[in-house]
Order: C-alpha cells, then structure tokens, then sequence
C-alpha cells in the first residue's frame, strides 16, 4: 500500500492523506482524508486507524511512504523517487528506452562519470581502492559496492569515485548498478495500466456515507501572499555540490584562478 499527503491550496487549504493499493484482479483501490491541521504524527495515527477500519490487516501486506510517518505498526519501505504510483508516462519512457539502465539513471552515471576525470586511483587490496579528489580521499570497496562519501551505497549506482575505480580497473559500471535500475525491471515495473475511474453516476456510494453530512472546515485566510512551494524537511532537500581546485584542493575557485600554483 503506497501512501502520501499533499498539500490543499484551495480555500480552506489544510493537507489530503492518500492510500492505495491494487486488489488481485489488478483494480486500483484508493482511499483519501482531508485534514485541516498540519501534517504530524498524529494526524498520520489517524489516518492508519482509517485505513486499518477499511482494508484490515492481511499477511504480505506493507507500507511504502516518503519517510513521512511512523505510525503504522505494519511493514514499511520507504521510497526514494519523485513518484510512487504506476503510470503510463513512466511505462512510456521505459518502453523508448534502449540502453541498459533507465533514462534517469544512465542520465546519473554519465554525469558520475564526467565528475570522476581529475580523480586518481591507488589500490590498496584487489577490491579496496583510495581515490584522490585534489586533496580528498575517499575509500572504495567493490566487493561491498561502498563508498566514503556514502553516495555508492545510497544510490545503488557508482559515485564519481567509484567510476574512477571502475575505469582505472576497466571494469563495466552495470554489475554495481542496482537491480532495479535495469530496464528490463522498469518495463515489468510499469506493465501494468492503472484503470481510470468510471462516471460518478456508476459509484457504488455505501448508504452510511451518503447519509453523512460533511461541514466546511473553519478556515481563514494567511496575512501575505500565499506560498507557491512546501517547505521541504532535510531529508528531502539536495545537498549543494562544493567544487574544489584540482590543483591546491581548496574549494571557491577553480584551477584556472588558482593563485596557489607552484611557479
């Protein structure tokens, strides 16, 4: 079950949970709540007791969310992309792919790779390697697909000094490369079309719902002009990448205005 909030920029603003699911037959199930507080723990609690009143609890099952909560007492996996729910423009562009990982992520490892040109490589065993960025170290094992700056082991795609590695080794980057990047997973990833919804005139409504009056929230307007974008928390904001000289190693300029060089 995928779930996640977004933000109401209508009157009465206030955030909207969603869940979804697919039953055997391949039918997408969804279930949303609108809340008028900010979006905490508890209002996440809240939304699982919902969620448990409707869908129950059944083997196999688990949550996939964005780091958002803790509150569910079920399994829970957290995803890293943009996106959660199968559509058919990611089914698109796997589909026009024609190399061996996805546009995103071969997009990524070339660009790995253009950071790895001025880094040297020392081997220090057959599968651990120290790897230079001007003044920098940093640490490679192969065998464990790890990395010092942590990036090879989150990303599941070689960092820059990985990819300096690899070359130096003139190994191929596929092998170190997620499962899950490959295309031939992304195109069985997005095989499967999401049905649209049908008319309204055609919902099958419980009776008990329709009988429920739900009031508009007490609302009022924010003093200044509305915000445009969510604060994101750190843990989805991009860290800034510090360039350094690869003469001297200092960062804040580059090695064409280094005033350190050697004469």
């Amino acid at each position: 079950m995928v779930v996640d909030g977004s933000f109401l920029k209508a009157t009465y603003k206030g955030t909207i949970l969603t869940a979804c699911t697919q039953d055997g037959a391949g039918k997408i199930l969804p279930l949303a709540y609108p809340i008028v507080d900010s979006e905490n723990n508890k209002s996440w609690e809240w939304f699982f007791v919902q969620i448990k009143g409707t869908f129950g609890v059944r083997e196999g099952m688990c949550i996939v969310s964005d780091r958002k909560t803790k509150a569910s007492s079920m399994p829970q996996r957290l995803c890293t992309q943009k996106y959660h729910i199968w559509n058919n423009k990611n089914r698109k562009s796997a589909m026009e792919t024609s190399i061996e990982l996805g546009e995103k992520y071969d997009k990524l490892l070339r660009e790995n790779l253009i950071a790895s040109e001025q880094m040297t490589v020392r081997p220090t065993t057959e599968q651990l390697y120290t790897v230079f960025e001007g003044v920098r170290r940093n640490i490679v094992c192969l065998e464990e697909g790890t990395c010092s700056c942590r990036k090879f082991q989150i990303d599941e795609l070689p960092c820059p000094h990985a990819w300096a590695v690899l070359k130096n080794q003139q190994l191929k980057p596929g092998q170190y490369c997620s499962f899950y990047y490959k295309n031939d997973n992304l195109l069985r990833t997005y095989e499967f079309p999401v049905n649209p919804m049908p008319d309204e005139s055609l919902w099958v409504i419980p009776i008990e719902v329709l009988e429920d009056v739900v009031l508009p929230p007490k609302g009022r307007r924010n003093v200044g002009r509305p915000r445009k974008e969510r604060l994101k928390p750190a843990s989805e904001k991009e860290s800034k990448r510090e360039f350094s000289c690869s003469v001297c190693g200092q960062s804040g300029h580059n090695r064409r205005t280094c005033r350190n060089r050697p004469k």
